[in-house]
Order: structure tokens, then sequence, then C-alpha cells
């Protein structure tokens, strides 16, 4: 019968889980590893040590009973309802109890030698962050998570609904899967995500937006459940575009504005170079497969844009309406529709069909044509982005347009496009009696699109100086590197200087970086020396680092050992000793060597550790490879903190090392890897090593480990280690002489760098030839002029 209730007891014992829970606890090889237990469940790893349906559509309340080390803190979702002595000699029982239903990936438990940072109350429930008490300090955690009851008092105020947990906690783990997790009123955080005072400085404001990430899944994913992963957007997009929100409401429209262009560009370079697929799909070959920047960053885009042509005052109160209606209960992508809908009166059926089941985003092509006789100026819009063979139509939408007609007097005008109507193509006539002095097209950050748009250098120069937006002085800056000229040039470094917002600031530095010429590099070492803001400088050694050639490598050699150096935080130099591996060979093997043998404990998560790796394995050379190879084995690495990153880059780095090497080296270095993916303790590490063996191709036993590993690894990440079966079958091993082809290809790139060096130099001279003949011209004119007076005057006293 429907109403038919059993119960079921399930006895039962787990010992070294394949994933889901994990342990550290203090070695042979490592003594100072901190006692830990937790879980992490994300998307579907509960299976592998609780009895359980695990599937978020199937949730239940909890009760938790948790037997330890009465030294050790025991921490579970919901509320302690119990703390005693368990009867046993330094042993207690915690009890835990959440009496709202809970998904499985949403259970969560810790248990370890955790020290205490106390976040205040947020409406009387406590917030509090533990972590590894041989790791961290208490001012530590505050560092990094003190602004949590902040957060939760302008969220709830936000979406006015109450926070639904008894408390609030947060807890730092090490090893594990990584990252950050949701669990229901017990957050995890990976390690690396706790900064110290220096990186504080160039991390703080990515650890706060993944606080806020985290936090908005307690009303995006956690009270309101997705029916099934393939509406997984009502969670990770909510979740993703509640940072967004917050940075607006924190720290202004600048703030959003930049965020919105990162987003675009992560969102963008997935679906161009990888693959386009709708947001919501049931064509995944894993639900983890559906985490990707289609999910977090296209999906904030597109709930930014359906806040846009809502408006705040219908948007916010349909979304409170939204989790109000469905708390405790689960949801499908329709549901939220129709409540939009419902408080809007508007259809957007079209805009779900386009933008939420539909794939791709409008690539624009935009000119404008100024008409002086006819006193006008005409804006015309075209979609480029159609594609049969992939499925991509044409899109409806309205494009911002805002013109500059005269000194400091702007028009904002509005292009109609509709994908029924023109080929989907669209124009305005705006009246205006001079040619615009400034085009920028979305100017506010209205529509997910990319833009081809060259409306000439003078324009580009004064929306970069003096462009009303962070969106539009950062399309200039990008527009402005791709035309690598001195000019260009000249006008990024010198806008750099007099920039008042930061994200402004990396964004010049990447497109000097793009342009390449000397000058360029000349204006990025200037611009490091005098940038104050440690996140700029990251910007500026990653654009130095584009260029492989010695003197710009000095460069930031130079940077980062000089005494007064400039590149005083961790990622700075991680980066600057990434960029220093670029010049292949051993003529900074030794340089290297030193940054690595510094222990992790003078490091901080082994950031600066993890450049010098990246770096050795760059320069592809015997003498990093050996060094790589005798820090590979479990133990070789000195320190814990950090250990998982570390361990992990040096494999990447060895296949980075090998990827253009002999079949017999190659062959070697195979067999190592192959033994550390059979029998290497830490999963991270092994899946690492069945990356390094994918990009290392069909060599013997390679592809009989690989699939050896498949049968063995996690279930939701089966597919992706059967991609990398299917791409070592690809991937052949590369003999001495297509490692001479990838040589000659890098000369070749050097040549062609040296070649524009030179027309640089010929346009600056013609430049400067022009000059000197407009002025000669002016003087010759001048002096033509007074002779004609002269002559005019004797004229007159002989009359």
């Amino acid at each position: 019968r429907a109403s038919a209730c059993r119960e079921i007891t399930v006895i039962f014992k787990v010992v070294n889980p394949k994933s889901g829970f994990y342990f550290s606890a203090p070695d042979e090889e490592y003594p100072d590893l901190p006692v830990l237990a937790n879980t992490d469940h994300e998307t579907e790893r509960a299976r592998y040590w609780l009895p359980c349906m695990d599937h978020p559509s199937v949730r239940t309340t909890l009760t938790v009973e948790i037997h330890a080390r009465d030294d050790l803190v025991a921490l579970s979702n919901g509320k302690l309802v119990l703390e005693k002595p368990s009867g046993e000699t330094g042993k207690k029982v915690s009890k835990w109890k959440l009496d709202h239903p809970c998904p499985s990936y949403l259970l969560c438990i810790a248990v370890g030698d955790f020290i205490q940072a106390n976040g205040g109350e947020h409406a009387g429930k406590p917030v509090s962050i533990f972590g590894p008490r041989n790791f961290f300090r208490e001012e530590d955690l505050q560092r990094s998570f003190g602004r949590t009851k902040d957060m939760m008092d302008w969220m709830a105020s936000k979406l006015d609904v109450p926070f639904p947990w008894p408390k609030y906690y947060q807890f730092v783990y090490s090893g594990g899967v990584g990252g950050a997790m949701e669990n229901i009123s017990l957050v995890s955080w990976a390690d690396a995500y706790v900064n110290d005072e220096i990186l504080a400085g160039e991390r703080g404001w990515f650890v706060d937006l993944v606080n806020v990430h985290e936090m908005a899944h307690t009303f995006f994913g956690d009270a309101v459940v997705i029916r099934d992963f393939l509406h997984a957007w009502l969670k990770e997009s909510w979740a993703n575009y509640m940072e967004l929100v917050w940075l607006e409401d924190t720290y202004g429209t600048e703030a959003l504005h930049y965020q919105l262009v990162l987003e675009r560009d992560q969102y963008v370079a997935e679906a161009d170079k990888k693959y386009v697929r709708p947001l919501v799909t049931r064509h995944h070959d894993s639900s983890w497969s559906m985490f990707d920047s289609h999910l977090y960053p296209g999906g904030a885009w597109r709930l930014h844009m359906l806040r846009r042509i809502l408006g705040d005052e219908v948007f916010w109160p349909a979304v409170s309406i939204y989790i109000q209606k469905n708390l405790w209960n689960t949801v499908e992508t329709n549901e939220f529709r129709r409540i939009l809908e419902d408080h809007s009166g508007l259809p957007l059926e079209c805009f779900f069909d386009q933008w939420i089941y539909g794939k791709g985003f409008p690539k624009l092509k935009v000119s404008f044509t100024f008409n002086s006789d006819r006193g006008e100026t005409i804006i015309s819009v075209e979609q480029k982005q159609q594609d049969n063979a992939k499925g991509i139509g044409l899109f409806d939408f309205e494009l911002e347009v805002e013109v500059e007609t005269s000194e400091d007097v702007f028009q904002i005008v509005t292009v109609e496009l509709r994908s029924s109507e023109l080929e989907g193509k669209g124009s305005y006539a705006l009246r205006s009696e001079k040619r615009p002095l400034q085009v920028v097209v979305d100017p506010n950050g209205k529509l997910l699109h990319t833009v081809d748009f060259t409306p000439g250098i003078e324009i580009l120069q004064r929306t970069l100086n003096r462009g009303r937006t962070v969106l539009a002085r950062c399309f200039a800056a990008s527009a402005l590197g791709e035309l690598s000229s001195p000019k260009a040039t000249s006008a990024l470094a010198d806008a750099a200087s007099t920039e008042s917002f930061w994200g402004v600031r990396r964004s010049i530095a990447k497109a000097l970086g793009k342009i390449g010429s000397s000058a360029a590099v000349t204006r990025l070492v200037e611009l490091c020396k005098q940038e104050s803001d440690p996140r700029v400088v990251v910007s500026i050694v990653e654009a130095l680092g584009h260029h492989s050639d010695e003197s710009a490598l000095q460069n930031i050699e130079d940077l980062l050992t000089q005494p007064d150096s400039p590149l005083t935080g961790h990622i700075a130099k991680m980066t600057a000793l990434k960029m220093l591996g670029k010049q292949r060979g051993p003529s900074r093997v030794a340089l290297l060597k030193r940054y690595l043998e510094q222990p992790l404990e003078e490091q901080w998560w082994g950031w600066v550790r993890r450049g010098a790796v990246a770096a050795l394995g760059s320069t592809r050379c015997e003498e990093s490879l050996q060094v790589l190879l005798e820090k590979l084995p479990y133990g070789a690495v000195r320190g814990t903190h950090g250990l998982t990153g570390v361990r992990s880059s040096i494999v990447e780095a060895i296949a980075d090392c090998l990827e253009w090497a002999s079949g017999s080296r190659r062959g070697e270095v195979v067999e190592i890897l192959c033994h550390h993916l059979r029998t290497d303790k830490q999963y991270h590490f092994r899946m690492a090593c069945a990356r390094a063996l994918s990009r290392l191709g069909d060599v013997p036993g390679s592809r009989a480990a690989l699939h050896r590993f498949s049968l063995n690894c996690v279930n939701q990440d089966r597919p992706k280690v059967h991609r990398l079966v299917q791409n070592a079958r690809r991937v052949r091993s590369r003999d001495n002489g297509f490692a001479s082809i990838i040589a000659e290809n890098e000369s070749t790139k050097k040549d062609l760098r040296k070649l524009r060096e030179k027309v640089d130099e010929m346009e600056h001279r013609f430049e400067a030839l022009s000059k000197e003949w407009k002025a000669s011209m002016k003087e010759k004119d001048s002096n033509a002029k007074q002779s004609k007076i002269s002559l005019d005057d004797s004229t007159t006293k002989s009359a």
C-alpha cells in the first residue's frame, strides 16, 4: 500500500572506504600529519561507506552518534543534543540531531584535534570555524573566515528568508577531495583556503566569494533540493550568482562588473575551446560531469540576465517566494520559471528555451558609420554564432549601446534583435552632429555575449581613460591589446598608472602581455615596481611570462630575487617561478631547486614550492626530470602543510617534462608512474598519475594500468578515467624527430617576435619622421606666408 511503512535496521562495518570518508593520522613518513576523519560526498560518494539511496531526491532526518577519543572534537549536521563519556576509558560519545530532511551528499561528519575560532552569532545561532591544531592558529581561521557572520546577516536580509539551521559551523581538513562543500550546517574547507597575512592580500577576496557561495547553498540546494542532477543549475548557478550580488552590495557596481568579465571569460573559454551544452540536459556520462563552467559562471550570467529583464523590484521578491514555497522540498527548472512568470506577469518560455535548454550564446559583430551630411550615426549588430551542426541558433534580445555624442554627453540606445527577423541582425540610427567620441557595447553588463568590434584606436584610448563603467574600460584594454601597436602599448601603460580600479589594471596587464613587444615588457616591469595591489602584481607577472625570450625572463628573475622585490606574495612568487621554466634547458634549474627545497612550513601551503615544481617540468631537461623523480615517492617531499597539492603538482610536472621526450626515457618513467598508480596511499595522487599517463600516450603498460585503475576508481570518476584511456590511445609516442619539430616551432616563434620588434621600431621611426616632416612643412608654410607679407609691403610702398 502507498501508506505502508517498514522500518529497517542495517548493521555494517566499513574498513578503508574507497571514497566518501577520509582519514588522516601521523605515520612513519609524516609524523606531523593531523589526526582527522571527515566525510565529503558530492556528488555520489556517500555510498562507499553508508548504506543509502545516494541521490538528492531521497532525503531523511538524521541522528548521528559519534564515538571518539575524549580529546578530539566531534562534529556533524544539526544540533548537539548529547556529549558524555562513553564508559570506555579516554572515550566519549557525541550525538547530533537534524530535524530537517537531508540528502546523502549533504550528510557530514568531522572528528579531529581541532582548534575553534568563535565567529559570533547570527539571529541567536552560533557561528564557529574549526581547523587542525598543528596546522593553524585561531587568528588564521579568523583572518580567512571571520566575515562569515556578516555575510549571513546580509544574505538573510537579501533573500528575506531566515537561516533554518540551529548553527553554522565550518571546518578545515587536510587531504580528501578538495575544495569547499556546503554540508547542511557544517561547511567543509580544504586547507588551501586558509590564508596567512601575505596570502590574504592576494587571495582573500576569492576565499570570501567561496564563503558566500557555500553559504548560499543553504537556500539553493540544502533547504530547497534539486530533484535530479540535470537541474543542478538551481543550486550551483545560484550559489555562483550570489557571489556577484554580494560583491555588488559590499564593494559596489565596479566589483560586480569586473567579476562579470571574469565569469564570462571562464564560461566562453569552455564553450569555445572544449564543448557547448545546454544548461539543463540529461546528456551527461556522470553527475560530476555537470559541474563545469557552463554550470557555474555560465548559469550565474543567465540568472543575472533574468534579474535585469525583470528588475530588482520584481526579481528578488519572486526569488524569496520561490525559496519559501519550496522549503524542504525538491524542485525542477520549470517550477522556478513559473514563479518568476507569476510574479512578473512576463512570459519567459522563449528565454528559458534559448538560454537554459538551448546551446551557446550570442557572438556579435558590431560596427558603426557616421554620415555628416545626414547628421546621424548608424549602429549595426549581427549575430555570428549560428551553427546548425552544433545545434546553436539565433537569440532574441535587446542590446544597449552607449554613445558619447559630444564632450561628456552620453546617450544609451537599444538595438533589438529577433531570431525570426532579418537573420538575427539589427541596427539603430542615432541623430548626431559629430562623429562619436565613444561607442560602448552593453556598458552595464545586461547580456552574456562576445563582440567583434574595432571602433579605432582613438575611440578605444578614450574609452580606456574615460569609460564610465569597468566593463567599458576592460573591453577597451582587451581591444587595444589586439592591435599590438606602439601607440596601443603606450595607451595601455599610461592608463594603468591612472586607473583607480584594480580589476581594470589587471585587464591592462593582460593586454600588454598579449602585445608581446619589448616595449610592452619594459612597461610591464615598470608597472610591477609601482603596483601596490598584490592581485594586480600576480597578473603583471603572468603577462611578463607570455614572453619566453631571455630578456623577458631575466626581468622576472630580477624582480623575484632583488632585495626590494615587489613580488612579496606567495602566488606572485609561484607565478614568477612558473614563468622562468619557459626558458627550456638547465640554465635556471639550480635556482628552481633552491625554492623546491624550502620547507613547506616556511611557504604557507607550498604555494611557492608548487611554482618551482611546475617550472622544472617546463624546462623539459633531464636534470629537472631527475629532481622531480626523486620527489615522487610518498615521504620524499619534506613537510606536511599542503602536501597533497605539492605531490600532485610533481606528477603533472613530470608529464610536462616528458611530453616531448624520446620513447626509451618515456617508457622508463611510465613504468614508475604505473607503479604509483597502483600503490600510492593518496587517491588524489593516483588520479594525478592517471592524468599524466594519459598525456604520455600509448606507451607499453600505460593503457593496461589506466584500464585497471578505471575498474577500481570512484564510480563518478570512471567516465573521466575512460576518457583518459581513450586519449592515451590517440597520443602516440613522440620520437626525437617530433621533438625537433617542436624545437623548430619555438625557434620560429622567437623569430616572429624579433620581426615584430623590428616592425615596431620602424613604426616608431615612421611616426618620428612624420612629425618632423609635418613640422618642416609647417615651417616652410610659415616662411612662405612671411615672404608674401614682405613682398606685399614692398609693393605698397612702391605704389
